[in-house]
């Protein structure tokens, strides 16, 4: 999305726009969002080789992962504040279904940076206790 003078989209909207994504299990879309040098960190993951992801090829492949493990998404509770054009934060949450036909919620806290109407960082905190339903 691009405003009439020509500025990409905004961190509040990447956000958005990433999360829409993430509840239609749209891989394509979602790393389509990613600048190509981006970093998505992930502080609390209980998975170590999960915390860090660099570089689209790398985002597409942890978010396949990702939704492999998740039947259904549905966020709600949204709240995205933008700070700046190229800083946004957000806090929502999550009600899924794993492959398993378990149910996963949780609580999250998103930093997201961008550049040229692309994401270049997406920090997201949440409770590593409950994704143990997770398999």
């Amino acid at each position: 999305m691009t405003d009439p003078t020509g500025s990409s989209s905004t961190a509040a909207d990447l956000c958005g726009r990433y999360l829409a994504a993430l509840a239609d299990r749209d891989v394509e879309a979602l790393a389509a969002l990613f600048a190509e040098d981006s970093v998505s960190e992930f502080p609390f993951s209980p998975v170590a080789g999960k915390r860090i992801v660099k570089g689209v090829p790398a985002e597409a492949e942890f978010l396949a992962y990702i939704l492999g493990l998740l039947e259904h998404i549905e966020i709600s509770e949204l709240e995205i504040i933008a700070v700046t054009r190229d800083l946004a934060f957000a806090e929502f949450a999550s009600d899924c279904v794993t492959r398993g036909g378990d149910s996963y919620q949780n609580r999250y806290i998103v930093r997201v940076d961008s550049e040229a109407g692309r994401i270049t960082r997406w920090r997201e905190y949440f409770d590593p206790k409950a994704t143990e339903t997770v398999k």
